[in-house]
């Protein structure tokens, strides 16, 4: 391993050095010389004082002979190369703790390691829970970081590119729970998000040197972490929502977690988005498309799976749904398919809705493979010809209809009965009012007052021919007995 200035004064920094560095010293060091050497630290005399030189910085030892600081010098070359062999030797063994554990005398500082749903992987052993701060201390004891500190980091980390790098950078909070300067980098496998370390700058400052060895750190734990997920189908790196779209064992109150997180509710509608990136996509664009969303989108989840970007966000109330509109223009600009799931609520059922998304830019690219974004609702006919599984084809139905439908009656309730009747009889109003026995008056009224529900134009015949299929389907649903704790 190759060190810079700063790396050598962190390990002798009980000396107390005088630290003539620039901030930004290159790691270009392999070893200590008595002579001027390139790439080489120059160790000498002078006068009552040792000089360790390199280049135009220099560490100035006050009243300490040559030959001391010289083999000082050259054991902390040692240690980082026997530090380098320890955590390479753990890599290969799949241990992230003991490259976390043993990175502490590199460092001086707490050091954590997250998993993708914030929970605590590993924490340096040397600190106890009250000796760090509010949010050191709630991680030891909950073992996942706290609403308010995600919020936060949500917040005011969004501001200074805290999710948008996967370099190790030098961050400086000043929160109410996270109040101090933390070196931090995201772990990615591949374009696998898998997780985050950080440093929190407690008994030293961080400087540059610090920056080199952890951006090494994270080069291993990125093996690491993804070998495991990938030979012990271990979901260690994952968050909860992705893991609940591939179907994957999760605990509630880790998605419980999440939703505090992100201030969602299970009362909430969502809509999944998934990009995925042609074969001839780079993986730098599609880090790119995938920072540029995050950075846009940072009251959604936005993740990497493979080669698919997905993101999952909440439908604002009554108002336009303007990530989709984003989400055109990004898939238009950058070439890339993009399918749009049906919108939904809650979190039960998103391995549904996921595939929904998926398939939408399978029908999409064979039906219309001139646009990029593809909406599940264009084509939720053809697929629900093709599902087995009725309970899949609950979460098929059109929108409007799980909206209208009343969960008490097994045909759906006045509305639907309506609804279903006056688009059989295509929309003829007399036929309609003579087969439900009622006023023509009296169905005009209910039509008036169904239509101002309705997000749909049933002047679309595809349209009512989705709305008719959804009614039959629920009924079926209905009367083989099935509850439903995922319809509104």
């Amino acid at each position: 391993m190759k060190l810079n200035l700063w790396m050598i004064a962190n390990r002798l920094s009980a000396l107390e050095p005088e630290l003539y560095i620039s901030g930004n010293a290159p790691a270009i060091l392999s070893s200590a010389r008595r002579a001027y050497a390139t790439n080489c630290v120059h160790v000498y005399q002078k006068g009552k004082d040792t000089v360790c030189a390199a280049e135009n910085d220099y560490l100035l030892f006050h009243d300490m002979n040559c030959e001391v600081v010289f083999e000082m010098v050259q054991c902390t070359f040692d240690f980082y190369r026997e530090w380098q062999d320890s955590l390479e030797e753990a890599s290969q063994k799949l241990d992230y703790r003991t490259i976390v554990d043993e990175s502490w005398p590199v460092f001086h500082n707490p050091v954590i390691l997250l998993d993708g749903s914030y929970k605590v992987l590993f924490m340096s052993e040397q600190y106890g829970e009250n000796e760090v701060n509010e949010d050191w201390q709630y991680l030891c004891r909950h073992g996942h970081s706290s609403v308010e500190a995600i919020q936060y980091l949500l917040s005011e980390g969004q501001k200074n590119n805290y999710y948008l790098s996967g370099d190790a950078q030098l961050y400086h909070f000043s929160g109410k729970i996270i109040d101090t300067d933390m070196l931090s980098a995201a772990i990615y496998s591949g374009n696998d998000c898998c997780g985050r370390i950080n440093v929190i700058a407690k008994d030293r400052e961080i400087n540059s040197g610090d920056v080199i060895c952890l951006n090494y750190i994270v080069r291993l734990l990125s093996f690491v972490l993804g070998r495991i997920n990938q030979e012990h189908a271990y979901p260690a790196t994952q968050n909860i929502l992705l893991k609940m779209m591939l179907q994957q064992e999760n605990s509630p109150s880790e998605l419980q977690n999440w939703m505090l997180y992100m201030k969602w509710n299970e009362t909430d509608s969502f809509h999944i988005a998934v990009l995925s990136s042609p074969e001839e996509t780079s993986s730098e664009k599609m880090m790119i498309i995938y920072r540029l969303l995050q950075s846009l989108f940072s009251d959604s989840v936005v993740t990497i799976c493979g080669k698919k970007i997905i993101v999952m966000y909440r439908i604002a109330s009554g108002s336009k749904d303007d990530v989709a509109a984003a989400l055109c223009d990004i898939s238009q600009k950058y070439r890339i398919n993009t399918g749009l799931s049906l919108p939904f609520t809650g979190t039960q059922k998103l391995h549904y809705y996921y595939g929904q998304a998926i398939a939408a830019i399978y029908y999409g690219s064979l039906l219309a493979p001139a646009e990029t974004l593809h909406r599940f609702y264009n084509y939720a006919l053809e697929h629900l010809i093709r599902v087995q599984s009725l309970e899949e084809a609950v979460c098929l139905c059109h929108p409007d209809v799980r909206k209208l439908w009343n969960p008490a009656s097994e045909t759906g309730g006045e509305k639907i009965n309506t609804l279903f009747t006056y688009l059989n009889n295509d929309r003829s109003l007399q036929n309609t009012a003579s087969e439900l026995y009622i006023h023509r008056n009296t169905l005009v009224y209910r039509i008036h007052k169904i239509t101002e529900v309705l997000t749909c134009d049933i002047e679309d015949i595809y349209t009512r021919d989705f709305i008719k299929m959804s009614i039959r389907v629920l009924r079926l649903y209905y009367l083989n007995g099935i509850n439903s704790p995922f319809l509104p």
